[in-house]
């Protein structure tokens, strides 16, 4: 079965938003930070699921 590019798509938002969603509720921004947010190092927490799908989506896509 080929996949098209549509159904690709699809598969890439449903490995990805779920770590996407994991970090942006990991973290609380406070409006107070400086404007080189950039550069400023924050933490993040995540549950173990969550930092093990990163680590795949990450081997997946260095194989591109």
């Amino acid at each position: 079965m080929k996949v098209t590019a549509k159904q690709n798509l699809g598969f890439l938002e449903r490995d990805i938003y779920p770590l996407v969603d994991a970090v942006v509720k990991g973290f609380t921004y406070d409006p107070g930070y400086s404007d080189l947010d950039d550069e400023q190092p924050i933490h993040v927490l995540m549950t173990l699921g969550d930092y093990r799908r990163a680590v795949r989506l990450k081997h997946e896509l260095e194989k591109l």
